[in-house]
Parts: C-alpha cells; structure tokens; sequence
C-alpha cells in the first residue's frame, strides 16, 4: 500500500481484484492532475480509508492559479463504494475541478457535501458525478458554481433508488450562464 505521488500528472490504477493504495497525490504547481481508479474486488472499494480493498487520500489540488484535478473513481459489481475521505480538487484562482464517483451495481456511500466551485475571477464551476444502484448519506449538498462570467458546472446524479437531495446548484457566476444539473 504504496503513497503514489505525481506534480500535477495522472495516476491510474485498474484492478480486477481487491486492490490497495496509500495516499495518492496528484496536486500540481498550476493544475491538479487527474487520479482514476478502477477496480472490481470482491469487497467494498473504501475511498479514503481502505487497506484490503482501496485507498488512502486522494488530493488533485491546483497551484495558486490554476484549475482543479480530476478524481474518476469506479468499483465495478455489486460490492459497491465507500467514500471515507472524500477526494480533495481545491482551487485558489482557477476553475473547478471533477468528483466523479461510480459504484456500479452496489451502493455509494458519500459525504453529504461534494463542493466543486471556480473560485477568483471569472473562473468554471466544476463537475461532480455521482452513480450506483443506491446512494447512502445524504440529504445531499452538491455544488458547482461558477463566479464572475464564469459557467456553471455540471452535476449528475444517477441512483436506482431515491436520493435525498438537500441543495443542488450548478449556478453561473454573476456574469455567467448556469450548468448542467441531471438527477435520475
């Protein structure tokens, strides 16, 4: 269980079985990296806290101006995915960064706030993708807004039973226009 660690580069990890990292970080001296993880063990994939099958801390943060990493995390099957530690994509000046969290045909455990905000000037709201055939631990607060003539981001929700959804906003900065918000 190995700390992974890049300067603003990509790290993948594909497993067809359990599979365990130390912390991993991606953070970089402008932009965030991208992390994706793919596994398929036969136990819960535990994001944040895993040591049979997943992985320390995530951490895709950009520099003091630059946009924010990507975080793709899938456990494929019925074991579904725990996020313990949710993955960090901060931005000082840039724009937001993408939470994507995918547990296929089992549950997804999460937080109940996923923020993914542009912060500065005139900066993107991010995107956060949430996905499996339940979704634990809300009522949820997803944000990923924009400011200034910044964008809004995009959030999906996709969950066979009913999520319970507090606040969803996807909203343009002052200038901006507003996102993509899809709840199914």
């Amino acid at each position: 269980t190995a700390a992974l660690q890049t300067n603003g580069g990509d790290v993948t990890v594909i497993s067809g079985r359990n599979t365990a990292t130390g912390s991993i970080n991606a953070s970089g001296t402008t932009n965030g990296g991208t992390v994706t993880i793919g596994a398929a063990g036969t136990t819960v994939f535990n994001l944040g806290g895993g040591t049979v099958n997943g992985t320390g801390v995530i951490t895709s943060n950009a520099g003091v101006t630059g946009n924010g990493g990507k975080v793709f995390v899938t456990n494929l099957g019925v074991n579904g995915l725990t996020v313990t530690t949710l993955p960090t994509v901060t931005v000082t000046d840039g724009n937001g960064g993408t939470i994507s969290l995918n547990a296929d045909k089992g549950t997804l455990t999460v937080p109940s706030t996923i923020s993914v905000n542009g912060l500065g000037t005139n900066r993107d709201g991010g995107t956060i993708s949430l996905s499996g055939a339940t979704l634990v631990g809300g009522p949820f607060t997803l944000n990923a807004n924009g400011i200034g003539t910044g964008k809004g981001g995009n959030i999906t929700v996709l969950s066979g039973a009913n999520a319970s959804l507090s606040t969803v906003s996807a909203n343009g900065g002052a200038q901006g226009i507003g996102g993509i918000i899809n709840i199914t």
